[in-house]
């Protein structure tokens, strides 16, 4: 089973390549339109047979260069595709099977069973095959569209229902202002975009709900735990697979043999568009039981609520990416245009755009801050698309799902090997017994300081005590708990082995960011280490953070200095004192270190 947030972000990685080539279009076509129309009006009224010529040879070179540049899309997209379908299995195997191990069934490696392994092949072949498909459609409908574009543009001049200028700045408002759309069978049209990540999204919790399904049945397993997350669509309302609200979370019979559970498939709709791994669902399942069930029950009017606010968010980050592509466009057409009152009024235009990319990005930081939602910067600002799961190496070498190494807190550098996996639910504490809570918290510093492996104890936001250990010496993977890292108290170890006396910069601060703890710890044979997400580290995204670390790191010695600190210092302050001025320059006050052992 995947968490919802991993449904979410698992196309992620595409949307560089289809903002590029999204671009790559816009640009070419502008540019191809003001050569043949944007010479002046005396070339335009050149007669219309030289004109068709003109035309067809702007098409015709369009798409001859737009099908190369579709080659080198789809070369990217093929292996993007197929990282994020791997990605996605191993963390649905390795989840499922620690349901299965929990219950003393045995698991076999996920690349010795031929079944699960063909029905993702099945789906990854699926799912690219329709990528092809969209781009191929792109290619024929952007010529198409240069050609009506040019030739609507042409008749208005030479008809007089409008002035040349006037011409050249509607025609390059149609190209800037509307993507080149995708049209499926059925009439229905979409952008490229959505298009070909709705097929991803899609095909990947397909895949992988049918990889459970399959296992299932190979354990002979009856009961089927649905996931549930907050703002999931509501449908009409009604108890029907339409309204995921309605589903979600719950347990369900596979085959009807358990009394009192319904269905599966006709409850969820599972295999349809509307249900359960149909179109942009995010909903994902596998193997349950009664007496543990890791999805709170969500509020249905809250449930209403969140789902309103992210479909704005969504409206409003889909604004902003097309207002960006609107000042691209329009640069081109002023880069190109022949005289200067033309370039004049394109630049103008330019320039309208990008104040409404500014005006909009402003109000769209601000919604998400009035409604408590997480600004999606990797899709706004086509930012590198961090993941959570192991390198490529690991992940094509994995025999077992224990040695699937997805860390989400670690000592840095490489992954390490991981061992046994053990999770363990401790319980429930009292939040507002301060006095047990540090007891916990003691107690876990005194067995686990000098530990040679890594452990992690997390006390969630509802005062349930987690426990977990990958037995690797260089990470834990706490990812199984989803949404139950958001706003807990978590600490973990650092083996003296691999310690740097302090938070690992390309693991546990990039997953501090992301997972939205409250409080994050760390404790090694000597020190403890602290962060906490203030206000002013809640504004902020990693990537910032990062930057300044950057700057911070290219001068850490005279930084020591500062502090009395030496050569002989390095080893056990350097990356702390990094991590402690990027604090202080960025105005945060969450970050502390102490000695814990004297």
């Amino acid at each position: 089973m995947l968490t919802p947030q991993q449904l979410t972000e698992a196309v992620e990685t595409l949307y560089p390549a289809l903002d590029e080539l999204n671009q790559w279009i816009t640009m070419d076509m502008v540019r191809r339109f003001m050569a043949r129309l944007g010479r002046g009006e005396d070339a335009v009224l050149s007669g219309t047979d030289r004109w068709q010529t003109e035309v067809y040879q702007a098409a015709g070179g369009h798409l001859d260069e737009l099908k190369k540049q579709l080659q080198t899309f789809t070369k990217q997209t093929d292996a993007d595709i197929a990282s994020i379908f791997e990605d996605a299995a191993v963390k649905a195997w390795a989840a499922d099977c620690a349901v299965y191990a929990a219950a003393g069934r045995e698991v076999k490696p996920l690349a010795l069973s031929d079944r699960t392994m063909k029905i993702l092949e099945d789906a990854y072949t699926r799912t690219q095959g329709e990528a092809h498909n969209f781009t191929r459609s792109t290619a024929s409908a952007s010529q198409k569209r240069l050609f009506k574009v040019l030739d609507e543009s042409y008749f208005k001049v030479i008809t007089g229902a409008q002035s040349y200028s006037a011409a050249v700045q509607e025609g390059v408002d149609e190209l800037v202002k509307h993507q080149t759309r995708v049209v499926y069978p059925t009439g229905h049209t979409d952008t490229l975009e959505t298009a070909v990540l709705r097929a991803v999204r899609t095909g990947v919790s397909q895949a992988t709900g049918n990889m459970s399904l399959q296992s299932m049945i190979d354990h002979d397993w009856d009961l089927i735990r649905v996931s549930a997350h907050r703002g999931a669509r509501y449908g009409d309302g009604g108890q029907n697979p339409g309204n995921h609200y309605w589903w979600q979370g719950k347990l369900y019979s596979r085959t009807g043999r358990t009394p009192g559970y319904p269905l599966f498939i006709p409850s969820t709709g599972f295999g349809t568009g509307e249900g359960l791994g149909g179109y942009n669902c995010r909903h994902s399942f596998g193997p349950g039981d009664p007496n543990h069930n890791p999805y709170e029950h969500f509020d249905e009017e809250e449930n209403r609520r969140v789902y309103d606010l992210t479909q704005k968010q969504r409206a409003k980050e889909a604004r902003i990416r097309r207002e960006k592509l609107e000042v691209a466009g329009y640069r081109e057409a002023a880069r190109n245009a022949p005289d200067g009152e033309l370039r004049a009024a394109l630049e103008k235009k330019a320039l309208g755009a990008e104040n409404r990319v500014k005006k909009h990005s402003q109000q769209y930081e601000q919604f998400c801050r009035d409604n408590d939602l997480k600004p999606l910067n990797d899709r706004l600002y086509v930012a590198r698309r961090s993941q959570a799961a192991a390198p490529k190496a690991a992940r094509m070498q994995a025999t077992t799902p224990q040695a699937v190494f997805s860390s989400m807190r670690g000592s840095g550098g490489d992954a390490g090997e991981p061992g046994k996996v053990v999770h363990h639910y401790l319980g429930k504490v009292d939040l507002a017994d301060t006095g047990q809570i540090e007891a916990l918290k003691n107690m876990f510093c005194e067995k686990y300081a000098s530990s040679p492996v890594e452990n992690m104890m997390v006390i969630t936001k509802d005062g349930e005590v987690h426990f977990m250990t990958d037995n690797n010496p260089k990470g834990v993977d706490c990812s199984y708990l989803g949404d139950k890292l958001k706003e807990s108290y978590n600490i973990h170890t650092h083996p003296p082995d691999s310690t740097q006396f302090t938070f690992s910069t390309d693991v546990d601060m990039p997953n501090f960011f992301e997972d939205g703890s409250a409080v994050m710890e760390a404790v090694d044979y000597k020190y403890r280490y602290r962060f906490e997400r203030t206000e002013a580290l809640a504004n902020l995204t990693f990537e910032q953070w990062d930057e300044v670390r950057s700057d911070v790191k290219e001068r850490a010695l005279q930084y020591m200095a500062e502090r009395g600190m030496g050569f002989e210092d390095v080893e056990e302050n350097e990356l702390h004192v990094i991590i402690e001025e990027t604090c202080k320059q960025l105005g945060i006050s969450g970050y502390s270190r102490w000695e814990e052992h004297k």
